[in-house]
């Protein structure tokens, strides 16, 4: 696929993270555990990724995120190296093309310009793997959308760029799971179902102390006269005491149609037990006891076009 030219203004998109205050700390400003990500954190610090697409006389395109916001401060610290924004974009740009997101074919055609101040392009990456994770899928997420202002006719809709990892503690065992999202409507196609995504190839673990059973979430993408893929449900029933952990997010905020298209439905995250189901918060350890049920459902992807007179879709419900 041949990209368009950009007119002398560009386009530019901004996403953001939010990160979960601790109310003992006497300091707004400095970063804290636990980290989340998404709108569904009420309070805490929003630190916005934000780029500006342009093209250079080469006719290359260039990707500026040097207006993103600082550096954090604390522990652990929330930043993304050069090399980091560098491999999100690319997927960025090959998810545009419709080439895999490792290909290096179109390294040549685009450039990447950050501020080592900020957050995104720092001289060092944050050490937490999932805070990398979840900071490049939101750099991904800019460069689709300003790709997606420029060329709205050409680009496709959101994705949920990585649904979930999930972390599963019982004694000295670990079990790390990366679960996927759906993938947003093209102007060409409908969205993949259960869709890999750009930035953690999906993995699943096994134990005796916990049963996994998955799904699709039929029906999870966004509404367009192409609809966006499904996201999964994932539940793990533990036979023993244990501690889980998931990132994820698009718990209130999913990815976004294109020209009238819907939004999918979000993520979710429970515990079911004999005593009911209970939400619980994202990026936070919560023990289960014997028997509790974790459920994660990861959001899908959002539609492209106008879907027809005579069907309606609610935003107000997401």
């Amino acid at each position: 696929m041949k990209l368009p030219k950009l007119g002398p203004l560009g386009a530019s998109f901004s996403d953001d993270i939010v990160l979960a205050p601790d109310a003992s700390s006497p300091d707004p400003k400095t970063m804290r555990q636990p980290t989340a990500f998404g709108d569904d954190i009420p309070r805490g610090r929003r630190v916005a990724v934000r780029v500006r697409l342009t093209s250079n006389p080469d006719g290359k395109l260039v990707f500026d995120y040097g207006d993103s916001d600082p550096l954090t401060k604390g522990q652990p610290q929330l930043a993304l190296s050069f090399a980091d924004v560098d491999r999100a974009t690319l997927a960025a740009v090959n998810t545009v093309l419709g080439v895999a997101g490792d290909d290096r074919g179109a390294i040549e055609r685009f450039e990447v310009e950050c501020d080592p101040d900020s957050w995104v392009g720092a001289d060092a990456s944050a050490e937490d793997d999932a805070t990398v994770a979840f900071g490049m899928a939101r750099v991904f997420d800019a460069a689709l959308g300003a790709m997606a202002n420029a060329w709205p006719s050409k680009v496709g809709a959101g994705s949920c760029s990585l649904g979930a990892i999930v972390r599963l503690t019982c004694g000295d065992e670990v079990a790390v799971e990366t679960l996927e999202g759906g993938e947003g409507a093209t102007p060409s196609r409908e969205g993949a179902d259960r869709w890999s995504g750009p930035v953690r190839e999906p993995k699943r673990a096994e134990a005796d102390w916990f049963e996994a059973s998955e799904s699709v979430r039929t029906g999870s993408g966004g509404l367009g006269a192409r609809n966006g893929g499904a996201g999964i449900e994932r539940r793990y029933t533990v036979s023993q005491e244990a501690i889980a952990f998931v990132a994820i997010d698009r718990l209130t905020n999913p990815p976004h149609g294109i020209d009238r298209a819907g939004p999918p439905k979000p993520a979710e995250l429970w515990v079911e037990s004999t005593a009911g189901a209970r939400r619980i918060a994202a990026w936070t350890e919560h023990p289960l006891s014997a028997g509790e049920t974790l459920v994660v459902r990861t959001a899908g992807g959002a539609g492209h076009g106008f879907p027809g007179w005579g069907v309606d879709w609610d935003p107000d419900s997401f």
